[in-house]
């Protein structure tokens, strides 16, 4: 025969129904917060998996420039060794111009690009990087193509006028080849132009 129930057998059914619903609720929210933290920190390590960066960034940066007097006609070559041990090629340079108000003059014409040990009077050759200088003069940013493999030294050319007698000082900082990447900051350069006591 089927059970009846009266109207307070069915409230107290009811209600004792739901009393053991909401207690297994705080069970599932632990176990969805305890799912949602383990894609919290599943997620950046993915994603900085996904980075390119620099297990040795470069440190070994020069920069040349014979003439030394201001209002002389210049040959400045910046020099960067990539490591051995880099892990990634070099796609960008840049520099940021501190410490000065008059902007150092990289000329008009693109960089030329060679490898190997530095010369004062080796050449390069135009069309394997490409340079920008931002509108306050300040930063220039060099993107090299192809990219620069891990030990190898390559040394870009350009030519201008020097600047006013002064003490000229650049950040320096490194873009690795990928997706995503991290950039490296490097040392400062430094650059002394002499006032031309010849015309004096």
């Amino acid at each position: 025969a089927p059970i009846v129930m009266d109207a307070t057998e069915r409230q107290t059914s009811i209600h004792l129904r739901s009393v053991g619903e909401t207690r297994q609720d705080p069970l599932n929210r632990i176990i969805a917060s305890l799912v949602s933290a383990a894609a919290l920190l599943v997620c950046p390590a993915s994603m900085a998996a996904e980075r390119a960066f620099f297990r040795s960034p470069p440190t070994a940066v020069t920069l040349h420039n014979p003439a030394s007097n201001e209002n002389e006609r210049n040959r400045t070559t910046i020099s960067v060794v990539v490591p051995d041990n880099a892990g990634t090629a070099l796609q960008e340079i840049v520099l940021y111009q501190i410490g000065t108000t008059e902007p150092w003059d990289w000329g008009k014409k693109q960089p030329e690009l060679y490898l190997g040990a530095y010369g004062m009077r080796k050449k390069g050759e135009p069309g394997l990087a490409v340079s920008s200088v931002s509108e306050e003069g300040d930063e220039l940013t060099i993107r090299l193509q192809p990219s620069i493999e891990p030990g190898q030294q390559v040394n870009l050319i350009f030519r201008g006028t020097n600047p006013d007698a002064d003490i000229y000082m650049w950040s320096t900082s490194f873009v690795p080849t990928g997706e995503n990447p991290l950039v490296s900051d490097g040392p400062t350069l430094r650059q002394h132009v002499y006032r031309n006591e010849s015309l004096n």
